[in-house]
């Protein structure tokens, strides 16, 4: 007596694998949520000369929160070649990375490289470039319109 082989068909395999891998990217989608934070633009408050005052809004998604302990400064070496700012102290307000330093700054233009690396979402790594005003020009003001007699 002959034993029947049975050989799946090719089609009818690679069918049932295709359904097994697109049921597992869904799982894996539902286990590992996409990170949600975006950094905005740096907001300046220094003059050359003084230490760094600097903030970043973010957004964060549904139910996500953003902790001092994951945001950081790197000392990396840009690529820009500019001298970059490693030493600041991060801390969150509102919806802000305030950015607060202990040296002057003494350089007009500078680099900063801002990383977030929390739990469960992915590691986020921003450059900034920083335009300090001399001191002079930020006690600057222009004289405002005179209103009609």
């Amino acid at each position: 007596m002959k034993r029947a082989v049975h050989r799946a068909n090719p089609v009818a395999r690679s069918r049932r694998t295709a359904g097994l891998l697109a049921t597992g990217g869904v799982c894996a989608l539902l286990v590992n949520p996409a990170a949600a934070v975006e950094l905005g633009n740096i907001d300046v408050e220094s003059t050359l000369g003084q230490p760094l005052r600097a903030s970043i809004a973010f957004a964060l998604g549904p139910n996500e929160r953003l902790y001092e302990r994951c945001v950081y400064l790197t000392s990396a070496v840009p690529a820009s070649g500019l001298p970059p700012v490693t030493r600041a102290r991060v801390s969150i307000s509102g919806q802000r990375v305030v950015l607060r330093g202990s040296t002057p700054l003494r350089e007009p233009m500078m680099s900063l490289q801002l990383v977030v690396d929390c739990p469960y979402t992915v590691r986020l790594r921003r450059d900034y470039l920083l335009l300090l005003n001399p001191p002079q020009l930020a006690t600057v003001r222009t004289p405002a319109a005179e209103s009609p007699p």
